[in-house]
This record gives C-alpha cells, sequence and structure tokens, in this order.
C-alpha cells in the first residue's frame, strides 16, 4: 500500500539526513545512500521482470562532490534542503491520495425539542431517512452536503411541569432539511488503510428547514399556520421554511477499502420558534374569530378541554380554567426550536488512494 510505502520513503530520508550531518563530521560527502529501497503498492511495484531477467527501479538521489573552497557547514545546509523538498514533494502527493468523494444513504430516529418539550424528553422518537455526499480534502478535513426527512411531535400531556400540562397543546409536523457542513477528523483517515481507517469527528454548517405544523381535532389533523393561533394577521404568518445551524459529531470507520459506516448524532438550531406552533402569547380570541372564523377557536387555548376531562388536575394544583387569557404567556420566543437526529449510514468512496510515485 502506498501508506506503507510512505512511512518507509520517510525512515529512509531520515536515515540520509543522519548520515548527511555523519559524513559532514568526519569530512565524507559520498556517505549519502544512492537508492531507495525496494517500494510496493497494492497497484504497482518498482520491480519490473524482463523475460527471465528482473530490474530494479529506483530513485537516485543527486549527490555532488564537495567543491575546493567549500565549507562543510555550507555544503550540509545544500544537502538538507534538497532532503526537505523530497519531504515536502511525498508529503503533499501522500495528502493528495487521500482526496476523493463519497456518497451514502441512512436511516435515524428524530427527536423535538422547544416550547412543547423544554425538558427534553425523549419518549415520542419519530423515523427518519437521508442521504449524504462528502468530499474529503485530505485525512482531516471534508465537507459534506446532505438531505433529511423525518416526522417529530410533541405533547403538553407528557410534560412534568404543572402550567405546561394545563396548557394541553400538542403538534406533528413533517421535517424535511438539506444542508452543508465541514468536517474535522480527529485522528488521521485513510480509506484503505490498515491503521489509520477509523476516527470521530466534528461538524458544523448551515442548512434549510421545511415544516409545518398540525394538531388533532375529533380525530382529524389541522394544519395550524392558517389559522393564526397566536394573532397573527392574514399575510404575516410565520414561514414554513426556515435556515438553522447544522451542528454534531460522529465516528466513521471503514468495513473495507470502499465502504465505511458512519454513526453520528446531528442538530438542526431553527433560526425560527414556530416549528411546534408555539412562540408567543394569548391572542384575543375575538379578533383571531374575527380573522379567521371560528373553527380556529379551539386550537389557541386547548386547557378547557382538559379541564372538562379532569377537572380535579386544576383544583388540586390551584389553576384556574381556562388559562389562555389575552397577553399571557403561551411560548418563549427568545429560545427557537430544535431537531437532533442520531442516525447510522453507509458511504461509498470513489477515490483511489494511489502510490504517491504513480502518476
Amino acid at each position: 500500500m502506498a501508506l506503507e510505502a510512505g512511512e518507509t520513503f520517510l525512515i529512509w530520508l531520515k536515515m540520509a539526513l543522519f548520515r548527511l550531518e555523519a559524513s559532514n563530521f568526519l569530512g565524507n560527502s559520498d556517505a549519502i545512500p544512492s537508492k531507495i529501497p525496494d517500494f510496493r503498492t497494492k497497484n504497482h511495484s518498482f520491480l519490473s521482470q524482463t523475460g527471465n531477467s528482473h530490474q530494479l527501479h529506483s530513485v537516485t538521489l543527486p549527490v555532488q562532490n564537495r567543491k575546493p573552497g567549500v565549507s562543510s557547514k555550507e555544503y550540509s545546509v545544500k544537502n538538507r534542503i534538497l532532503v526537505l523538498v523530497c519531504c515536502a514533494i511525498f508529503t503533499q502527493n501522500l495528502l493528495k491520495a487521500q482526496e476523493g468523494a463519497e456518497a451514502g444513504i441512512g436511516i435515524a430516529a428524530v427527536s423535538y425539542f422547544g416550547d412543547l418539550n423544554t425538558n427534553l424528553r425523549l419518549n415520542r422518537i419519530g423515523a427518519a431517512a437521508g442521504f449524504g455526499l462528502r468530499y474529503n480534502f485530505n485525512e482531516r478535513l471534508a465537507i459534506k452536503l446532505s438531505g433529511n426527512i423525518g416526522r417529530v411531535e410533541a405533547y403538553d400531556s407528557d410534560s412534568p411541569n404543572i402550567y405546561e400540562r394545563a396548557r394541553n397543546l400538542h403538534f406533528r409536523s413533517i421535517v424535511a432539511d438539506a444542508g452543508g457542513q465541514i468536517e474535522f477528523n480527529f485522528l488521521p483517515y485513510y480509506h484503505g488503510s490498515k491503521d489509520n481507517n477509523w476516527t470521530p469527528y466534528l461538524f458544523a454548517g448551515l442548512g434549510v428547514s421545511y415544516f409545518n405544523p398540525k394538531a388533532e381535532l375529533d380525530g382529524k389533523w389541522h394544519e395550524l399556520r392558517p389559522l393564526g393561533t397566536e394573532g397573527q394577521f392574514k399575510g404575516d404568518e410565520y414561514y414554513t421554511v426556515a435556515g438553522g445551524w447544522v451542528y454534531g459529531a460522529g465516528f466513521k470507520i471503514d468495513l473495507s477499502y470502499e465502504w465505511s459506516l458512519n454513526i453520528d448524532i446531528s442538530a438542526r438550531r431553527l433560526f425560527s420558534d414556530y416549528l411546534d406552533d408555539v412562540s408567543g402569547s394569548y391572542p384575543d380570541p375575538d379578533d383571531v374569530s374575527d380573522l379567521r372564523g371560528e373553527e380556529a377557536l379551539p386550537f389557541i387555548d386547548r386547557s378547557p378541554e382538559l379541564f372538562a376531562k379532569d377537572p380535579d388536575f386544576f383544583t388540586r394544583n390551584n389553576i384556574e380554567a381556562p388559562i389562555g387569557e389575552p397577553g399571557r404567556q403561551r411560548g418563549n420566543s427568545k429560545n427557537n426550536d430544535t431537531y437532533v437526529y442520531l442516525g447510522i449510514g453507509i458511504y461509498y468512496y470513489f477515490g483511489d488512494l494511489k502510490c504517491p510515485y504513480e502518476n
């Protein structure tokens, strides 16, 4: 493999540099090894065969006899520069050997966190699926484009917070997103390497998400945005497409030269607080009725439904029903909504790990 050949080459260069210094100290400038040992890679060998004879192809470092009047120190500096140039050229070629694209698909669990899930509950996990396209610049850095689709939901009835349970709101929504991110590998990662074939990694970027919150009433699910549940005027409703931050961490490991397994946790922090249709305060029901009609009223304040089923809950907790007085806090507009994927995917590598000496 190219990596094994590369390690041998670097060891040889270090030996050459050491012998250069020794030769200068002893006054012998011809003590430099003139040939590189036999390197073998996966697809190429420098040892060729012609008929029944073998020929060793080698790389010869240019060695010049010291000219009269040139000091040992000056000659040593020139040869050091020569060795460092060789090292730089080799390292550049080795880094290029990891360049290449990957493509993959995966499945994930997805959970929402926001006004209807303030205590980070994980009891309502949705399913998701997605794809990714990655380009590796070198063994440390890569960029990735991804797309995902899933479903999130949350219910106040699951909350340990008494006020949130009395609020009695809920929602569900499809989430579909696309994003771009920069990835950093903690460890050197080379496809096809025996030793550097896994690494944890971090990533961050930007994305755009689509959502459309709905709520159930009498067995039917209704879109909430057109109902103006927080008193939005017509034309001033929130957008169902929003940008957001993409960030997270993962782990990848080779299954073979071409295939790798990726496991990551990836968050979408939206620039919107309306993934759940909850953000501000309760509106005046009369205003909503004038703007949206009577059918919007049941979705503004759903505490009367809980009171009808369990009036003792309000009595035990000293809460007056209904709680949806105009101007009273309904959500927290200072904390935007987030949803998080925990996914596993399989990726195919289209690059080719070549020997640095191959054209």
